[in-house]
């Protein structure tokens, strides 16, 4: 690889972010198809319109394709799914050369198709950039975690005074942060598949947990979380946890006509407060309750074969902290507000039961922070082994 091969595959990159939002549950790809130096064809990847960006690049190409050289982030698909393969399209299209960026977690394709562009004639070569690689590998963080790990990615966002409280001890939240932390909010999301509370969040604030950026002005993602804001952002899966399904029927989140939402109950949980939901049009999903706690794994294994990729936790301090002990948290999101709330019983951002040992406690990565008018948003990745 040289210079060029490293400006278009950045270019490709890019290129993915403006499928942020509108791609799941497939990857953010990104297409650049380049011939003598000057780039003839651009696609990204979008569900709902379904044509992969490797196929919507040739097609914007169309004869300049025969003899150009494609990049793409990650390796191009070899299997029949809701469209052919596209290592048939590029073959057919007469690509010369196809640099890609990674492979593809997915066993269906992975290794797969450069294989087999290769055994068809075409030069193929894989990013050998460490830096770029870490960069592709963050930019479908959701993907890959889903495919390698059978759950969704899972984020803890939560605004906090400085001193680590989201209410007082009578619970007074709102509101901590300003408008500006409240619509970076909204954005993540129209990014998220999914986005969970408790249910003590969902009977005591009666949150709606749509997508509303409106009500708050607008303001662009910070790009400590991602370098590009949703360009058709929706309204996510709504996820409550309610173990004995006790939950007034009445609340925002129960209203199905304004999104989807799921409950997760325990296996024996009241069956007749269950039918009343489900005539509602809300999903249960049932799950062992073992120890007074429901399994969380097991609830997330039940969202990812729904193809949710990734989960926004909005919930309190206590089911942040059952996340936080059941060891599935992957990033943090805390707007930090130029407060102190001090208190022995006020909330703290993270419950549960903790750690006993320093030694044991959450390691964060990768660290960062920006401010959000006049909030501070610190981002970080939970270390953990891969």
């Amino acid at each position: 690889m040289d210079g060029t091969d490293l400006k278009y595959l950045h270019q490709a990159v890019d290129l993915a972010w403006e499928g942020l939002g509108v791609n799941s549950p497939n990857p953010l790809v990104g297409c650049v198809i380049v011939k003598d130096d000057e780039a003839v064809g651009h696609g990204v990847h979008i569900y709902e319109r379904v044509t992969h960006a490797e196929t919507a690049a040739l097609g914007d190409a169309g004869d300049k394709a025969r003899g150009a050289v494609l990049y793409v982030n990650l390796e191009p698909c070899n299997h029949h799914g809701r469209t052919p393969p596209c290592t048939e399209a590029i073959i057919e299209a007469g690509i010369g050369r196809v640099v890609y960026g990674i492979n593809d977690p997915n066993r269906e394709v992975r290794g797969g198709g450069a294989v087999y562009l290769a055994s068809n004639g075409i030069s193929v070569e894989k990013c050998n950039d460490v830096s770029l690689i870490k960069e592709m590998e963050e930019q479908n963080r959701f993907f890959f975690t889903h495919k390698r790990k059978s759950r969704p990615y899972i984020t803890y966002k939560t605004a906090a005074s400085l001193d680590g409280r989201i209410a007082t001890s009578k619970r007074h939240s709102k509101w901590i942060t300003h408008p500006e932390a409240m619509s970076v909010a909204h954005l993540l999301r129209g990014v998220y598949d999914a986005v969970l509370v408790g249910k003590s969040t969902a009977e005591e604030d009666n949150p709606r947990l749509t997508y509303r950026p409106g009500e708050k002005g607008t303001i662009e993602m910070p790009g400590i979380i991602f370098p590009h804001s949703p360009t058709e952002p929706k309204t996510p899966l709504r996820v409550v946890l309610d173990a004995e399904l006790k939950l007034p029927k009445e609340l925002w989140v129960f209203d199905t006509k304004v999104a989807p939402t799921v409950v997760i109950a325990a296996e024996d949980a009241d069956t007749g407060n269950a039918g009343e939901l489900m005539e509602l049009g809300v999903e249960i999903i049932r799950v062992p309750y073992d120890g007074g706690k429901l399994n969380l794994e097991a609830a997330m294994k039940a969202l990812a074969a729904k193809g949710i990729q990734s989960l926004l936790i909005e919930g309190g301090g206590e089911t942040a902290g059952s996340f936080f002990d059941a060891g599935l948290l992957d990033e943090l999101n805390i707007f930090f507000a130029p407060v102190v709330i001090g208190g022995r019983d006020a909330v703290p951002m993270m419950g549960g039961e903790g750690v006993v040992r320093l030694i044991d406690a959450m390691r964060i990565s990768e660290m960062r922070n920006q401010f959000v008018g006049r909030d501070l948003l610190v981002v970080g990745k939970i270390l953990r082994d891969i």
